[in-house]
């Protein structure tokens, strides 16, 4: 980008200058995205470590509890790589269907982490991480949807990752 955009310039591709300043907000979503992805993922190792088992029943909540966290910190991960990847970026209904349903991933992952997952069995400072978590979580899927009808079509979103 050059250091001074003509009016000129401006006038004549205002659609690609908009693309430019939503990059680094989608380099940072997706970032963030992974983050709160590999925090949720941490959790669900924090819930194997400690396990609170009494019997059977709670035996089968744990390993159930520990696999959501395991499975789904995985898959957003996953779904934030392959987002940013140049056959999703350059298509914009590929584009606006990922960011759309990441924004519903991560809506009901905050909601879930806010609601208990750890932080029923953690102290003080683990719960802070846990509610911080969700509070980012919920950030993402704001974000998300503000993004997901800007596909860049050029795929300059995998190259700032570079």
């Amino acid at each position: 980008l050059k250091a001074s955009i003509s009016s000129e310039d401006r006038l004549r591709d205002p659609p690609r200058l908009a693309m430019i300043g939503l990059r680094p907000l989608k380099v940072v979503l997706r970032v963030l995205g992974a983050v709160v992805s590999g925090l949720f993922f941490v959790q669900a190792v924090w819930i194997f470590v400690n396990p609170e088992l009494q019997g059977f029943w709670d035996f089968c909540h744990w390993l159930a509890e520990g696999l959501l966290g395991v499975i789904v910190g995985g898959i957003g991960c996953y779904f934030e790589v392959r987002g940013g990847m140049v056959s999703v970026t350059r298509h914009f209904r590929s584009y606006a269907l990922n960011r759309l349903g990441l924004c519903i991933f991560y809506f009901w992952l905050g909601c879930y982490i806010m609601g208990g997952m750890g932080a029923k069995h953690a102290g003080e400072t683990w719960r802070s991480v846990v509610h911080a978590t969700g509070f980012i979580s919920w950030i993402v899927a704001g974000g998300d949807l503000l993004v997901a009808f800007s596909a860049g079509g050029s795929g300059e979103d995998e190259e700032a990752l570079n």
